[in-house]
């Protein structure tokens, strides 16, 4: 199996200041992150997106986890067709990750404040 890694270097000493498996989801002025790949296939990350949060001064690292909750009656989120495939997203926007999944009730958005550390559950939103 294949892996991404990231390295974060010292550019005057070229010293590797982080290393990190995954995809770079977001550079700010403050902090990297980086998705980490925690399944096999392609939709993989239905349930859960594993984040790893560097910061930018401190080098300080944590490693997050934040579960797209089933909404109630409309079944599980890991249970889709293969045309159900184009609604599966995630995305940065400031201080929230957001990720599209659908259910038997339809297509819904799950916010997460990144930023927050042990993020409060989501706050979940339909299109």
């Amino acid at each position: 199996m294949w892996q991404k890694v990231n390295i974060g270097l010292d550019i005057q000493t070229g010293e590797v200041l982080w290393k990190a498996a995954g995809t770079l989801r977001l550079q700010s002025k403050d902090f990297f992150v980086v998705q980490h790949v925690t399944g096999t296939g392609p939709y993989q990350d239905l349930k859960i997106l594993t984040l790893e949060i560097i910061d930018r001064k401190t080098l300080a690292r944590a490693v997050r986890d934040y579960l797209i909750p089933n909404r109630p009656g409309c079944g599980d989120t890991t249970d889709f067709v293969r045309e159900d495939a184009a609604y599966i997203e995630s995305w940065f926007d400031g201080s929230f990750l957001y990720a599209r999944r659908k259910d038997a009730c339809g297509v819904f958005v799950a916010r997460f404040d990144w930023k927050l550390g042990q993020s409060p559950p989501p706050i979940i939103s339909t299109p």
